[in-house]
This record gives structure tokens, sequence and C-alpha cells, in this order.
């Protein structure tokens, strides 16, 4: 059986899902006018079920699992996914310094400066006081535009990547064994 690799995905998830809804019974609670033999046995089959369905399942979900993963390195979609979570740190760095505090000119910087200087010059002891230091941003607007247009050019080529992944996904195909199949079709996966 050949599915795609955007339905082997789906596929996975549903399994993990039913993996996870899967209750085996391990205990047994019995009144005085059942057959206790009778009772635990078919609670015990129903266990053992449960156990050799969820044994099916992870066959089916290593099996699928790993023909991606094959499928993925030969189709380029690994290094793809690299290029794109590199490209999610680039963004998010660019990001930090496309939003830093512009810094004022050098004439406010100045100005500001000399006040507090000519401030203690007259006397007033500005020791400890909110007004003693001047804050200002250490990047020009040039700077934070430049990294603007570089985070623009990030996402441009994630969002290329990504469409590319998405393309791969629904173009290739893996083959999945009979065993898988038959689990898939039995669950009604496929």
């Amino acid at each position: 059986m050949n599915i795609t690799l955007r339905k082997a995905n789906a596929i996975q998830n549903s399994i993990n899902d039913l993996l996870k809804s899967i209750t085996i019974v391990d205990t047994v609670n019995l009144n005085e006018f059942e057959v206790a033999e009778q009772v635990i046995a078919v609670k015990a089959d129903e266990s053992f079920k449960a156990f050799q369905r969820q044994c099916n399942l992870v066959e089916a979900l290593y099996d699928i699992r790993s023909n991606v993963a094959s499928a993925n390195n030969a189709t380029g979609i690994t290094e793809m996914l690299t290029k794109i979570a590199r490209l999610d740190k680039l963004i998010a760095i660019n990001q930090k310094m496309a939003d830093r505090s512009v810094r004022q000119s050098a004439e406010v910087i100045e100005g500001k400066l000399n006040k507090m200087r000519n401030a203690k010059d007259e006397g007033r002891s500005l020791m400890y006081d909110r007004y003693n230091e001047i804050s200002t941003g250490v990047a020009t607007e040039a700077n934070n535009q430049s990294f603007k247009e570089a985070l623009a050019a990030h996402k441009r080529e994630k969002q290329r990547l990504q469409d590319a992944v998405l393309e791969a996904n629904v173009r290739n195909e893996i083959i999945i064994d009979a065993m898988t199949a038959i689990t898939l079709r039995t669950e009604g996966l496929v």
C-alpha cells in the first residue's frame, strides 16, 4: 500500500491518539452472584486483546515512521526542515535587533550631559538622583532598518521552504508493508 507523506503524518497522529485511548483492564470486581472464573477469564481475554491491539498499532506506527524518515532524507525534506529551523532562530534574533531602541542624536545626548554637569557645578547634588544619568538606545534607525530587511528576507525564505516541504509531502509516497496495512484497515485509519 502506498500513502503520501502528508497522509502518513496524519495516520501517525491518529495512531498515537488511539494508543492513548486503549485501556487495559487489570482488575475485576466480582459479586456473589457471578461465576468468578468465567468473569475473570472474559476480562483477561479483553485485556490481552487490548494489549495485542496496542502492539499492532506500535508496530504500524514505527513502520510508517521509519519509512517517512527514509523518504524525508531521500527527497531532501530533512535538509529543508533543518534550514527552516535555522531560519526560525535567525528570525528571532533579527527581530530582537530590529526592535531595539533608537539612539538619541549626538547633540541631544551632549546637551543633556552638559545640563547634568552644569547642575552639579551650581551646587546641586544629583548623587543617587534619577536625573544624574541619561539613557539612550545604541542603534540608529538605519541599523534597525537593515535588521528589518534581513528579517523580511528570512521570512520569505522560510515560507518558500515551507511550501516546498508541503509540496514534497503531497507528491512523495511511502510503501507500507502488508501487516501495517492490515492494522490500519482494521483500525479504520485508511
